[in-house]
Formats: C-alpha cells, structure tokens, sequence
C-alpha cells in the first residue's frame, strides 16, 4: 500500500534527521495501518487507509480537549505536534460550502426528503472527503 509505504520513507528520512517525535509518530501510524490491514485482509485499501488515520485524529483531538480542560500545557503541546504530523497525511477536508452545493444536487436530482436516505447517499459520496457531523449539520438545515 503506496501509504504505508511513504510512511516508512518518511520515518526513515526524520529518524536520519533526529527528529524523535516524529519517528515515534509515524512508526505508531504504520504499525495502526499494518494492524488494520491483516484484520481487514484484501479489501484494505486507500479509502480504509484513511478512514483508520481520520480515527485516530478524531482521537487526538478529543485528548488535545481533555487535557486543555486538566491545564496540562505539556500534554498539549505533545499533542498539537502530532496532530501537525498526522494532518500531512490526510486529505484537505471538504468545506461546508462544498458540502452544501452536493447535498443540494442530490437532493434535487433524486428527489429526497429522508434525513436517513440522504445521509447514506452523501456519505457514500463524501466518505473520507467530509467529516459526518458537519454533513449531518448541512443536511438538517437544507430540510429545515
């Protein structure tokens, strides 16, 4: 897999480089992905690649929160580097705007009205491309 891959050239040259952090960083991510992988066997690909490296960011995230809110300023730091690390491997996510202009395509050309139909439908089209809850958002105000 061309993701994994790059990966191993990237930790490789920061190893080289001595940049610790981002070692530690990548080899946890090429080691989640080779996880992923053996579970998921030949149907691992790009898209589930992704959705593996969008997981974990979301849980990052949510421990950058946790410890703002405890003030522990050296966990917050740690953790905004990393985020900055995995971001560079995950694609641009997709504006509301963006999100709005599908959603209203769909909606018009296939006539729906379903909150559940349509959420299946754009995220199908969406998926990796958009987080859900902002599609969920864009959804609720276009049926509203």
């Amino acid at each position: 897999m061309e993701l994994i891959n790059q990966l191993k050239t990237d930790a490789q040259q920061a190893l080289k480089a001595g940049n610790q952090v981002r070692v530690r960083v990548l080899r946890y991510l090429i080691s989640l992905l080779e996880k992923e992988a053996v579970r998921q066997g030949e149907g691992f690909d790009q898209v589930a690649a992704l959705t593996v490296l969008q997981k974990e960011m979301k849980q990052k995230q949510e421990a950058l929160k946790i410890f703002q809110q405890a003030g522990r300023q050296d966990l917050v730091a740690e953790q905004e580097e990393e985020i900055k690390i995995l971001a560079q491997y995950l694609p641009q996510m997709m504006s509301r705007e963006e999100i709005e202009v599908i959603v209203r395509q769909l909606i018009q050309t296939e006539n729906l009205v379903d909150f559940g139909q349509i959420m299946k439908r754009v995220m199908s089209k969406l998926k990796g491309k958009a987080e859900g809850q902002l599609v969920a958002e864009v959804v609720r105000q276009l049926l509203a």
